[in-house]
């Protein structure tokens, strides 16, 4: 199987658990928009700009925010959503009713369009909360190799779609891949 060849921690920076109360659309989709400033500046930092940026994607806000930051920023990465649970439509309309209120909030309406949603199902499984046996071997190597925890069912399928990505020829070994961690971890307590 392909390994990842390298790992990049950008920044040395972690995830902060946000309260549910204060994590509203307008805080997820600034929070996203002003992360991808800040990988623009590391990819400049580098020397490479990202390819792909694979994410696991259920409510929409991470995807739209990423899309949002992606478009005013001008990076040139795919932004990659990993179903956790809901279909492309699904998906697509609850990302575009998301950043309708944003974007007439930074009066660029519009800006994202159903084109800039890529969107894959097909690491879904039974569903949400349901592991799959792709995101029990991902979560297990990522944390035996790596040293990075991710859960079962919501970040361990978006890791286990990166390795299957380049072993079905999706992805090259020149290609730069950075995996957006967005949590799910509380899952690996209870």
């Amino acid at each position: 199987k392909i390994m990842h060849q390298e790992l990049f921690i950008l920044g040395g920076y972690g995830y902060f658990v946000w309260p549910s109360f204060i994590f509203t659309l307008v805080t997820c989709f600034l929070y996203y928009m002003k992360t991808r400033e800040e990988l623009k500046k590391q990819e400049k930092e580098l020397g490479f700009e990202f390819d792909a940026i694979f994410h696991a994607s259920s409510s929409g806000g991470t995807q739209g925010g990423l899309i949002l930051g992606k478009k005013l920023f001008r990076l040139k990465a795919d932004i990659i959503g990993i179903s956790a649970d809901s279909s492309v439509q699904e998906l697509e309309t609850a990302i575009l009713d998301a950043t309708r209120p944003i974007e007439s909030r930074i009066q660029s309406p519009n800006l994202v369009q159903a084109d800039d949603i890529h969107v894959d199902t097909s690491y879904i499984g039974d569903g949400y909360g349901i592991p799959t046996s792709a995101s029990i071997q991902a979560e297990e190597m990522l944390a035996k190799q790596c040293g990075i925890l991710v859960d079962q069912t919501y970040t361990g399928k978006a890791a286990a779609a990166i390795f299957d990505y380049y072993e079905r020829g999706k992805l090259s070994k020149d290609d730069k891949v950075l995996f957006w961690h967005t949590g799910g971890t509380i899952a690996l307590f209870q």
